[in-house]
C-alpha cells in the first residue's frame, strides 16, 4: 500500500465527473473532485513544494466509505482530517485519492495537527 498523506481542512468545492480512461479499474464510474482549504501553513507549503501551484484537489471514487456523504453534500461547514493515498503515473504523484476522513470539531483557535489528532483518538 502507498504511503498516506494527512491534512486538516475544509472542502471548498465539489465537482462531479466520470472516468473515461479505459485502462482504469474505475472506467465508466462517477467520481468527485474535491478542492480543499488546508488550515496549516506548513501543509500548504508542502503541497506547493511538490510542484502543485494550485489548490489541493483530491478524488473520491464510488468505493470510498465517504462517497455517499460527498454525494449528499453532508460535508458543508465542517472540518475534517483527510487521509489520502497518492495516485501515481509515470513515477509521479498526479493526484490524491481520499481513503477516509474523520470529522473534527469546529474551533476558533487551531491546534497543532499532531495534538489535534491525539485528542481525536482519545475520544
Amino acid at each position: 500500500m502507498n504511503k498516506t498523506h494527512e491534512w486538516i481542512g475544509k472542502i471548498t468545492n465539489r465537482e462531479k465527473a466520470k472516468v473515461y480512461n479505459k485502462k482504469s479499474s474505475y472506467y465508466g464510474n462517477i467520481y468527485y473532485r474535491l478542492t480543499l482549504e488546508l488550515e496549516k501553513e506548513t501543509d500548504i507549503k508542502e503541497w506547493n513544494l511538490n510542484g502543485f501551484n494550485k489548490p489541493l484537489e483530491i478524488l473520491v471514487f464510488q468505493d470510498s466509505p465517504v462517497f455517499r456523504d460527498i454525494q449528499e453534500a453532508n460535508y458543508i461547514d465542517k472540518r475534517y482530517w483527510f487521509i489520502c493515498s497518492p495516485l501515481i503515473s509515470n513515477y509521479r504523484i498526479v493526484s490524491y485519492q481520499l481513503v477516509n476522513w474523520k470529522e473534527l470539531p469546529n474551533q476558533g483557535n487551531l491546534l497543532d495537527k499532531d495534538q489535534e489528532l491525539k485528542n481525536y483518538e482519545k475520544n
